[in-house]
């Protein structure tokens, strides 16, 4: 026995349900809350990256004669799904968001939008974030293939935000774990935050037979990679294999060896720097993926915040480091860091009314509906003090 939804989901719908579309939504959502009924289907975005239409079937339970009908049982299965899936997306049209608690099966936030519109419909006010010095972009590229890049330039001269780094919280206090993977839009909602984006790498912690599960859920107990700082603590020490980002009280973004030991008032950490001293140092790769990328001008008064859809065909396809490299370097970047990325590539926008808002189509999904991933820390952009003390 399922215990009831209301004790795993919340869903906030954008419009007004009746009892009848209420109860669609919650068998629609049960449904793909059910792995077991649902892995059949379930092809991750990496798999249709590499353009293979082949998933892990997990065993089907069945009764005697029933044995000899797998594919039936699947094929009633998945057609049971999309009928759900259907219903769900023609009674609410416009967003449903399904937060996962600790408890809850679901991989993440169910953001159901046609991915073609959800920059439209998230309804980004470009004056609004203008007048705290940030610019939003949305670049639709066609070669080498289709790609849509989210592209957010922060003035820092203006001294209208203050980037600061949030940390999920920690589940086990002094033990191996230095983060609860956490619903993003959590993270950074309730703080004045103007923008967000997904930051460091990490990885699950081993059992006891020593299996790491990378089927991430909200709750889950991480380990962060790389330098993590938040208002001067530090919960992640810098480590070997990541790059460093250091943000100083004084405003000034340091990536790599750059004002190494400079304390850091925030810090957080990428894969590999793809620009440096203006050079483009990423070497040419065909590995293509969602991609996240921080980068700064010479004089640190600049800063780039760059999101790549990703894993999504004709839609978006991703960017080698490479690609991603040069593209920061187009943008005027003198150093370039590769954040984490795939489906941990986000980058999330405030209205006037202080809603945040997804701007840019995560790669994780199931049934093309896709989903938020959970993660154990963000860098967001928050209204400076001077702006958090003055009249609304």
């Amino acid at each position: 026995m399922h215990a009831p939804l209301s004790e795993h989901l919340t869903i906030r719908a954008g419009c007004d349900s009746t009892p009848l579309i209420e109860t669609l939504q919650r068998i629609t959502i049960r449904v793909m809350a059910e792995r077991r009924w649902l892995q059949p289907l379930f092809v991750s975005g990496r798999n249709r990256a590499q353009g293979s239409q082949r998933a892990k079937l997990m065993p089907v339970e069945q009764p005697g004669c029933l044995h000899s009908f797998p594919r039936l049982l699947q094929s009633v299965r998945s057609f049971s799904i999309g009928i759900c899936a259907v219903l769900l997306v023609a009674v609410n049209p416009d967003r449903i968001q399904a937060s996962a608690d600790s408890d809850a099966t679901l991989p993440g936030t169910l953001l159901v939008d046609n991915p073609a519109t959800r920059a439209t419909r998230t309804q980004i006010d470009e004056a609004f974030l203008a007048g705290f010095g940030l610019e939003y972009q949305l670049k639709k590229l066609s070669s080498p293939r289709p790609n849509r890049v989210h592209i957010l330039r922060v003035d820092l001269l203006k001294g209208r935000v203050e980037p600061a780094v949030i940390v999920a919280p920690d589940p086990d206090g002094d033990g191996p774990a230095e983060a609860a993977l956490t619903d993003p839009l959590k993270l950074a909602a309730g703080r004045q935050t103007l923008a967000f984006i997904n930051t460091n790498p990490w990885d699950s912690l081993p059992d006891a037979t020593g299996k790491k599960n990378r089927k991430w859920f909200a709750g889950q107990a991480v380990d962060i990679n790389g330098l993590a700082v938040a208002a001067g603590i530090e919960r992640s020490p810098k480590g070997k294999e990541c790059l460093p980002v250091r943000m100083t009280a004084q405003g000034m973004v340091m990536i790599g060896a750059e004002g190494a030991d400079a304390p850091a008032g925030e810090g957080m950490a990428g894969f590999q720097q793809i620009v440096k001293a203006g050079k483009l140092v990423a070497p040419p790769s065909d590995a293509l993926a969602p991609r996240t990328a921080l980068g700064i001008n010479r004089d640190s008064s600049l800063l780039w915040l760059v999101v790549v859809d990703g894993r999504q065909g004709e839609y978006s396809g991703g960017m080698s480091c490479h690609e991603m490299g040069a593209c920061m370097l187009e943008l005027g970047c003198w150093n370039a860091v590769n954040m984490d990325g795939g489906g941990s590539s986000v980058m999330g926008l405030a209205a006037p009314d202080g809603k945040l808002h997804v701007v840019n189509s995560p790669s994780d999904s199931i049934l093309n509906f896709h989903f938020l991933r959970p993660l154990p820390m963000i860098l967001t952009l928050q209204k400076a003090a001077s702006e958090k003390k003055a009249p609304q």
